[in-house]
């Protein structure tokens, strides 16, 4: 069975998260799924230099070329039943991730895999840790997570105004260690892909992957979610100057105990994922 996994950016910032804290979370992980008998190759589309490593195969790219990078991957991959996970140069990737999510559809044609994931605060992080050196337990990046939560993560408290969960993410804490989750634009994590996928994203930006085209995976039953960080978890680094706005109401609807966007993309919004310290 084939894995592919599939990795853009350009620019040195994104060059250093990748190399001191997504490769180191995913190497490890990447030879224990080869030793299984798993024929996997990570593809990292990159105008930046980098140095070879053991793990992954470098493609040239251009900067700017997100969308236009995307679409030929999924070109490239549609109707052949190669899964492919998404792995952000910002991610730090649970240590059972990559193998769970695989698991699950490695036997079930055209389906996806969602993961309710967090952001954490990149500057403030980055000034602690220097790097990772193979991949952490689930648990502990769910620790990391609080530790050092991005403002769309801490303003996410539902019981308190104002608040951020018109963005789409809600928590609460349910007793020590255990938060529930609702996460409406929950990211498509591992994807096999169509030729009608290639025709979707042919009038479409990258903002529409965990938008328009989950809601097209949702009404064709191609996706799941995945319900508790013990299965599968990741992290996505940011920086400060993503700055949404804590609200009180949107559109004259409180923001107390809500937890739903108001453009209709409540994709998820049905659902409670555990997360797990």
């Amino acid at each position: 069975m084939k894995l592919k996994l599939f990795t853009y950016f350009w620019g040195v910032n994104f060059r250093y998260l990748f190399e001191n804290f997504c490769y180191p979370s995913v190497a490890d992980q990447i030879a224990e799924l080869k030793a299984a008998g798993v024929d996997v190759e990570w593809q990292v589309h990159t105008p930046v230099p980098m140095r070879e490593r053991s793990q992954c195969t470098y493609y040239p790219a251009k900067p700017n070329e997100t969308l236009e990078t995307f679409q030929r991957m999924i070109e490239g991959f549609a109707d052949t039943g190669i899964p492919v996970a998404f792995i952000g140069p910002d991610y730090i990737v649970g240590a059972d991730t990559i193998a769970n999510c695989f698991e699950l559809i490695k036997d079930r044609p055209n389906q996806s895999i969602a993961v309710a994931h967090p952001r954490i605060a990149w500057e403030k992080f980055t000034s602690r840790w220097n790097t990772v050196l193979h991949p952490l337990q689930h648990e502990q990046l769910v620790s990391l997570a609080f530790q050092f939560p991005h403002r769309c993560l801490s303003g996410a408290d539902p019981t308190v105004l104002p608040n951020l969960t018109w963005t789409g993410l809600s928590v609460r804490e349910i007793k020590d260690g255990l938060f529930a989750v609702t996460h409406n634009l929950a990211t498509p994590f591992m994807c096999r892909f169509t030729k009608d996928d290639v025709e979707f994203f042919k009038d479409k930006n990258f903002r529409s992957f965990d938008r328009d085209y989950t809601r097209k995976l949702l009404k064709e039953g191609r996706i799941k979610l995945v319900g508790s960080s013990d299965i599968a978890f990741f992290l996505e680094l940011t920086s400060a100057s993503h700055h949404p706005e804590m609200l009180n109401e949107m559109h004259g609807i409180s923001m107390l105990n809500n937890d739903k966007e108001m453009d209709g993309q409540n994709h998820y919004n049905p659902f409670i994922v555990t997360w797990r310290m």
